[in-house]
């Protein structure tokens, strides 16, 4: 996937976590809801061409504080990526 509509896709998917995150605290889980974003979530970072983009770190940061679980090779890639800056 091209860099600007990654970048606008996680920072979408980024937001519906976050927003899916506040929800779930203050009205209790969803589970279509919950499993829907983790396939959104997978499906985005398995198209990841550029792993020092800053929208794929904050996805993740994201995505891990509400307990979505990342691929490990993901992870690897951001933590590569998160280097070269």
């Amino acid at each position: 996937m091209e860099s600007r509509a990654f970048i606008r896709a996680a920072n979408t998917l980024a937001k519906q976590v976050r927003d899916y995150r506040t929800h779930d605290a203050v009205f209790g889980g969803n589970g279509q809801q919950r499993a829907a974003l983790q396939k959104e979530i997978n499906n985005l970072f398995s198209s990841l061409q550029n792993p020092t983009l800053l929208a794929a770190v904050n996805l993740r940061n994201d995505a891990q504080d509400a307990g979505f679980h990342i691929n490990p090779a993901v992870l690897a890639r951001l933590r590569q990526g998160e280097q070269m800056w």
